[in-house]
């Protein structure tokens, strides 16, 4: 079992709030996965906007396996807020795999 998920914080100040929601959304998908129960996973959140130029801030959110069968594995979604990223990563978590991939990925970058 997944027991929680290190979430770093990239351009933006560290929430135990952020962290909570990402642990709330994304375990409940990851623990579907026996060949991910021991994995190390981290997500990163980070806020993106231009000092330069005026503009809407962007939240990118990645997810990364660091260990385990699919170590390597790299989710990443950009949204213009906080919860529609987590709400994209979520979603690309639920995707089916394609037909005849030699993979073997549980879900597909």
């Amino acid at each position: 079992m997944v027991e929680a998920i290190a979430v770093t914080f990239k351009n933006l100040e560290a929430s135990q709030f952020v962290r909570d929601a990402v642990n709330d959304r994304i375990l409940p998908h990851l623990e579907k996965f026996p060949d991910l129960r021991d994995a190390k996973i981290r997500v990163t959140i980070e806020m993106e906007n231009s000092p330069i130029q005026a503009g809407p801030d962007n939240f990118a959110i990645k997810l990364q396996v660091l260990s385990g069968k699919y170590r390597g594995l790299v989710i990443s979604k950009k949204r213009e807020t906080f919860y529609l990223a987590l709400a994209d990563v979520t979603d690309h978590l639920l995707k089916p795999q394609p037909r005849g991939s030699s993979k073997g990925l549980p879900f597909w970058p």
